[in-house]
């Protein structure tokens, strides 16, 4: 599966659970693309999990700053990776915040042992009970996490068919199991919540973003049809039968909405999200073959960038693009100054065979988009930052930009792009401090190894 080169996307990723499915033009692949990433999210939300119980035993007998530091920095790295996993199941439609609160006091707790210990303080007395509390629930969330992943293998239970209706839709029909992998989270919820709270000092970290870029009243069925409409105006839909299904009440509440052709040909079905707070589009794709190129890739981006000017995008640059089976892929992000903000990414498919938009992606616009102040110049200078880096690599282009970091905080950055042998990077340093941010990998085909 192809991914976008933008280090800021997986919040958004999760909030629409589709967008990561959007590159398979067939069905069957597109099926199963998303059936393999939820099976490795899930997967890797219990490794983490198992993790975390064992640092948590171990936690309780470290006895010196460093190995402290140590162990709970390793917490927080598991915590961290288990909420994303968390998030990037199909289970919008699932109260899961008994698990979340679990995760997210768990990832400020360690994350303030860790920042303590480096300082060379001990665990203090009152934390030793908060880590008792929190192993017990660990080893709870552990055991039943390995129970239902046997439970799901054995079932041969398909993730595809889980959660809402609109995560089903993408998916096409579903039929068999749906529903058994939520009850068991249910259980799961209602055996954590009869477990002890632990209650610590400081504050629950929040790494759960609140989307910013989106305003408006709420909307109905009927109005989300008619925004969908009103974004393909200028397609020929006059045939075209709506459909929307309920609302999804998931991280951002949501219609699902289909353009379904007169001859109901499931390749050629447009399908929208909407939110439902002031009906914006979330993403967009349509479902058909592409035949061979006609139009270049700067005619592409031309085409992509009037696509924004009609949506009353301003001031947007082209941050990345790639050519992947005569579809050109574009990402553009605002510009200020000569500061690219990142987290405010929207994604473009143009078809190369006739110029025409396959597929919009708003999503990380819509979470992050707000009016910022111009950023300072930054302590250091890209000689300064230069000196920083490891000697081994070889700078090619560099830029200013603005990404988040763990805790999805705001941070202005250099951001370098070189190479080490046939290996090609892309290096995040803090432009205040010249700290190490983030590191991307980048294969020959341009797709982002995270």
């Amino acid at each position: 599966m192809r991914r976008w080169l933008v280090p800021v996307l997986v919040v958004a990723l999760v909030l629409t659970g589709v967008w990561g499915f959007l590159q398979m033009r067939s069905r069957q692949a597109w099926e199963l693309q998303a059936e393999n990433d939820f099976q490795r999210a899930f997967h890797e939300l219990t490794y983490h999990v198992n993790g975390m119980e064992n640092l948590l035993a171990k936690a309780s007998v470290v006895n010196t700053p460093v190995q402290t530091n140590k162990v709970f920095n390793d917490i927080w790295r598991h915590s961290y990776s288990a909420q994303q996993n968390l998030f990037a199941l199909p289970l919008t439609d699932v109260d899961l915040t008994a698990t979340r609160n679990f995760l997210a006091k768990l990832l400020s707790f360690s994350y303030r042992i860790s920042e303590e210990s480096a300082e060379g303080k001990n665990l203090a007395e009152k934390d030793w009970n908060v880590v008792r509390d929190f192993k017990e629930q660990a080893a709870f969330l552990s055991g039943e996490l390995d129970q239902m992943q046997t439970f799901v293998f054995d079932s041969a239970i398909r993730w595809v068919d889980e959660g809402s209706p609109q995560t089903a839709a993408a998916f096409g029909a579903v039929e068999g199991n749906t529903g058994q992998i939520t009850k068991n989270f249910i259980m799961v919820e209602d055996g954590l919540r009869r477990l002890p709270d632990p209650s610590f000092d400081g504050n629950t970290l929040n790494v759960k973003v609140k989307p910013v870029g989106i305003s408006g009243n709420d909307i109905n069925a009927q109005q989300a049809v008619a925004k969908a409409q009103k974004f393909l105006e200028g397609r020929d839909l006059s045939n075209f039968q709506f459909n929307t299904e309920a609302l999804s009440q998931g991280e951002i509440p949501v219609y699902f909405v289909e353009a379904i052709p007169p001859e109901r040909d499931a390749r050629n079905v447009i399908r929208l999200q909407l939110t439902r707070k002031g009906g914006h589009v979330l993403w967009m794709l349509e479902e058909r073959g592409v035949g061979s190129s006609k139009i270049s890739l700067e005619e592409s981006i031309q085409a992509a960038q009037e696509f924004l000017r009609t949506k009353n995008y301003q001031n947007m640059k082209v941050a990345m693009y790639a050519d992947f089976q005569n579809i050109a892929e574009i990402t553009f992000v605002p510009v200020k100054g000569d500061v690219f903000y990142y987290p405010d990414a929207v994604k473009i498919q143009v078809a190369r065979d006739n110029g025409q938009i396959l597929a919009y992606d708003a999503s990380g616009y819509l979470v992050f988009h707000h009016e910022r102040q111009q950023p300072g110049t930054g302590g250091l200078t890209l000689p300064q930052i230069t000196k920083i880096i490891n000697p081994h690599l070889k700078v090619g282009r560099t830029r200013k930009a603005v990404i988040v970091d763990e805790l999805f905080r705001e941070v202005l950055c250099y951001e370098l792009e070189g190479t080490i042998g046939n290996d090609r990077f892309l290096v995040y340093i803090n432009a205040d401090n010249g700290r190490e941010v983030k590191f991307r990998r980048i294969t020959n085909t341009g797709v982002e190894e995270i």
